[in-house]
Order: structure tokens, then sequence, then C-alpha cells
């Protein structure tokens, strides 16, 4: 199911993947081909109800942050094992809301990331919806303007690929994007697990240039990290992902934002709308996508968000130059 399509079953269904029984409802919501929502409400076989819904709703609607939700506990699990294998990964990371795994993409083979967010409890909570949902729309908005791929800084954002969401758990597949930078200088320099392997040097001058060039990019789009450090930023070159010889020389590092748990969004109504509208530039070109991200900076009148988007360009610059010092003082 694609990202702009969203499959609500009720409590009583079996399985948010199987085809229920005739007294079980179903709420289907669709983008059509002219970019108009529809909401399919199905009783029966025999009963369906389509109602048109506005863009801008469905912008903000809960339903577009997960686009697989159901109210069923363990059914998102079991509907993101039908397309990737668990069992193939490995727990690479805990966090303070879950856990992150390596997986196996049923279809493709590719090597994936899975972030496993454990819902905490609160009022309301089989009606409205938790805030560590926002991070997967936030990562779909990102793609949709192109910033999963920013090629004039050999950087970007993590490109996320399916969620699937139930009352206790939200599963976030993304591409599995290298490690971040505290596991490679943890396991390669400081005696760390793989410290005896042979390590590839570090492209200090891409990384700064990339992680920069990417929080520049986000903050024209409206968006703050607010979280980074070294687990938040991965790295990898052509050698790791084409099992070339550990002496080999290093090319094409690609550098990469992860984690946007803690991220914010500017409201001023010229990004509000960009991030509303965001699909419409999910398949334009890159040049149209520019200039709609920089008409949109510059017509922002939101000066505090400007004045923390420069607080966060300068402590990045600080931490990342005082993380290569350390680096080559080891």
């Amino acid at each position: 199911m694609s990202a702009s399509s969203v499959r609500l079953v009720s409590e009583t269904a079996e399985s948010p993947t199987r085809r229920p029984s005739p007294a079980k409802n179903i709420i289907q919501l669709d983008l059509n081909d002219n970019g108009i929502a529809e909401m399919q409400i199905v009783s029966s076989p025999r009963s369906v109800e389509t109602i048109k819904v506005d863009d801008d709703d469905l912008c903000c609607s809960p339903l577009m942050l997960t686009p697989r939700l159901t109210y069923v506990p363990g059914s998102a699990l079991s509907a993101l094992q039908e397309s990737y294998d668990m069992r193939c990964g490995d727990r690479i990371a805990i966090g303070g809301y879950g856990f992150i795994y390596t997986a196996r993409c049923r279809d493709s083979g590719q090597t994936v990331v899975v972030k496993h967010v454990i819902k905490p409890p609160y009022e309301g909570r089989f009606t409205d919806t938790p805030k560590c949902d926002v991070e997967a729309e936030l990562l779909h908005k990102c793609k949709n303007l192109g910033l999963n791929n920013i090629k004039s800084c050999s950087g970007g954002v993590t490109t996320i690929f399916d969620t699937y969401s139930d009352i206790d758990s939200l599963y976030m597949v993304c591409k599995y994007e290298g490690n971040d930078l505290q596991r490679i200088i943890e396991s390669t320099y400081c005696g760390g697990e793989d410290s005896t392997s042979s390590p590839s040097p570090l492209d200090w001058y891409t990384i700064r240039d990339s992680v920069l060039g990417t929080l520049t990019a986000l903050h024209h789009c409206g968006i703050l990290h607010n979280d980074i450090r070294p687990e938040n930023i991965t790295y990898y070159t052509d050698q790791d992902f084409n099992n070339r010889s550990t002496t080999a020389k290093p090319t094409n590092p690609t550098v990469k934002l992860i984690d946007f748990g803690l991220s914010t969004t500017c409201h001023c109504p010229a990004h509000c709308k960009l991030l509303s509208h965001s699909h419409e530039y999910a398949n334009a070109p890159s040049d149209i996508q520019k200039n709609a991200i920089q008409q949109t900076w510059s017509s922002c009148t939101n000066s505090e968000f400007k004045r923390r988007c420069l607080i966060e360009l300068m402590n990045a610059s600080t931490q990342l130059s005082s993380l290569e010092a350390l680096f080559f003082r080891k």
C-alpha cells in the first residue's frame, strides 16, 4: 500500500491484511488520479459509501500519519512481517522510546532499518494519534520535497519506505544508510567490537558539508531537527556497500540525518502551506521542488524560527569541529 493510502481496520477485524467478514467495517482512504482524496466506508461487500475529503483536511488528518493503522494490539507487527523479515536482522540500537533493528525486504532482499516505538499509555489513546506517529509523517513530507537525496551536498535525510501502527506500537521502515558516526568511531577507533578491522578514513569535509547543507534544506522547508549528535548522523561509502577490500580508497561518501523524533516545524502560513501540500511535489522535477522551497523560505515571517535555525546550524558546526579535533587526537 502506498504512502498516500490509508487502511483503518476496526477492533474486531482478524488481521490488517486479511479480507474481513461482511460484519466488519473498513475505512479505505486513497488519492485518485486528480489528487482528490476519497474515503470508502465498507460495512459489507454490498454496501460501499464514498466520502470526498478536502486536501487540507487530509494533510492534517491523523490518518495520514500512519499509512497502515489498526486498533488491534500486535497487528502492526503481523503486517510488517508480511513484507519484511525481522528474523534476518539484528537489534542495533536501544533508545528511550523503543528499539532499532535491521531487517530484510522479502521482495527485493534489501536490508532496511525498522524503528520500533512503544507507545506510552495516554488518555484517549483509542481515538487520538500519539506524537510518536508524527515522525513518520514528517519523513514522508521530506521525501515528497526531495530532501532524502540532496545531491549538491551528498546528503539528505533518511528515506522512509513504510509505516505500520497499532494501538501499542509504531514500526517505521527506512532505508539502511550505514552506521552512525558514534558507532563508527567507537567500533573502529576506540576499541569497540570491530576495532580489529582496518578502518576507512572519515571524510570530515563531506560530513560537515552534508550535515550543514541538509540542515539548511530542512530549515528552508520549515523543519528543525533539534537533536543533532553523532548517533543521528550516518556515514557510508561505495566501499561499504560493494564489499570492496578495506585497503581500497573509499569513494563517494554519503551522509544522512536520522531520528526526527524531536523535530518541530514552523507555523507561519508559507511553511504550513508547503508542508501540508508536500504530496503535490512528490513526483516533480528537482528544480520545481527547489523553487517552491526557496519561495517559501523567502515568504517566512517567523523571525523566531529563523533565529532558532541559525542557532542549530552554529551548534552543529561547533559540534562537528569538536568531534573532528577529538578524532584526530586519538
